[in-house]
């Protein structure tokens, strides 16, 4: 019976220690398909900026904000749908569409023609979802000091569009950071500092124009938004429990902020740069 209770209490330890560390497994697991997915919408909508089928006006496509701890940007967006069964997806004249709305807006005679002014005001052909311009970063209860780290510890971060929703992109989210590059003098590559390297500035005052560089020297002159030619991204995401008997003393660099979490919960960082090929057409 000693020798029983002996190997059985060896086998729970055993089965105990192999069950944390699964547990535990899945959890980092979760964390970074979360998080990878998370990266992937945002690098592509990202990518869309300066994207302007839709309006035919360069001017009010691009960026409308680009602060450390949110980015946001006005795009063409379609839906992907054929919305009217002709075998044609998003074309001018599908159901849903800004102008396509039944009525002669323009006055010619001609109910929902192609050169129609749509409620925008805008005379142009009419493509589904013409403009939308989203906001992404956590929601202000989360980040009420917009540095760009949860006021809580992790919060959801998300997708804000036009009419105010949020969409939540990846959860647990323990902070996030963008930069942003530029081409100032237009000559096709990213402006670089004194030894070489590619400047990453943002605009600190919410002024509209790239003020400061990540290490916190002035940017002269401002950059204009319609410069940005490239956006990194930094997203430190965190398990949704912690872990026992562990503890992250681990050094993350997001952005120009460097965090020690020193609690449970298990981290991982993701970088990224995104080159906005269609800023500089």
């Amino acid at each position: 019976i000693v020798v029983f209770s002996v190997v059985m209490g060896a086998a729970y330890t055993l089965f105990n220690a192999h069950q944390k560390t699964y547990i535990n497994q899945m959890a980092v697991v979760d964390t970074q398909q979360d998080l990878r997915a998370g990266m992937e919408l945002l690098t592509r909508d990202i990518r869309l900026a300066g994207y302007d089928e839709c309006i035919g006006d360069k001017a009010d496509a691009g960026f409308t904000v680009a602060r450390v701890d949110r980015v946001a940007l006005t795009m063409s967006i379609h839906d992907g749908i054929d919305g009217d069964d002709d075998g044609i997806v998003d074309e001018w004249d599908e159901a849903g569409s800004i102008a396509f709305d039944g009525i002669d807006n323009d006055g010619d005679g001609t109910v929902d023609g192609y050169d129609e002014v749509d409620n925008l005001g805008v005379s142009t052909p009419a493509i589904n979802q013409a403009e939308e311009t989203v906001i992404y970063g956590f929601s202000a209860a989360d980040d009420t000091d917009e540095d760009g780290i949860a006021d809580a510890g992790a919060a959801s971060f998300g997708r804000t569009d036009g009419a105010g929703v949020l969409s939540v992109l990846m959860d647990n989210v323990q902070a996030v950071a963008f930069a942003y590059a530029f081409d100032d003098d237009l000559d096709g590559f990213l402006d670089v500092d004194a030894g070489g390297g590619v400047i990453w500035a943002v605009d600190s005052e919410d002024d509209e124009d790239l003020n400061v560089d990540l290490n916190g020297n002035a940017v002269n002159p401002n950059i204009d938004f319609d410069r940005i030619r490239a956006v990194q991204i930094w997203v430190l995401a965190r398990t949704s429990r912690e872990t026992t008997d562990f503890v992250d003393n681990q050094t993350y660099t997001v952005g120009s902020t460097d965090i020690v979490p020193a609690d449970g919960f298990r981290h991982r960082l993701m970088n990224s740069t995104v080159l906005c090929r269609n800023m500089d057409l």
